[in-house]
């Protein structure tokens, strides 16, 4: 509660850098694992009555058996990533589909650069 103010600004600005690109959204994902699996699943809902297209959330090690067949390159994917054991897998769920869209969003509070287009809780 302390830095809430901050990660207002911080969503502000992520959003107004990416807004040409998000404001595209035809359809797509929000995954998590862990604790953010249930935030994903808020994320699903609160993209789609932002947005008012389909949005889907799962599991993130779900998410690449068997939905991912369904993804092209006009599917948006937020990956929700924190420091917990699903961690290091979810660097390779990113490499994943960086084949298959140029629109990967990764939310996190970690330090890194993944994309360019990370929303980063500082």
């Amino acid at each position: 509660l302390d830095h809430v103010d901050e990660c207002i600004a911080q969503s502000e600005e992520w959003f107004y850098k990416n807004k040409i690109e998000l404001m595209q959204m035809k359809k797509g994902a929000v995954t998590g694992y862990g604790i953010n699996y249930i935030t994903a699943l808020e994320g699903d809902m609160k993209l789609a009555e932002t947005f008012r297209q389909p949005i889907v959330a799962y599991e993130m090690e779900e998410f690449i058996h068997g939905p991912n067949m369904a993804y092209g390159k006009d599917h948006y994917i937020f990956l929700l990533l924190s420091d917990e054991h699903e961690r290091e897998r979810a660097n390779d769920i990113l490499h994943f589909f960086e084949p298959v869209t140029n629109h990967i969003f990764v939310i996190t509070n970690e330090s890194g650069n993944y994309n360019g287009k990370d929303l980063r809780f500082v």
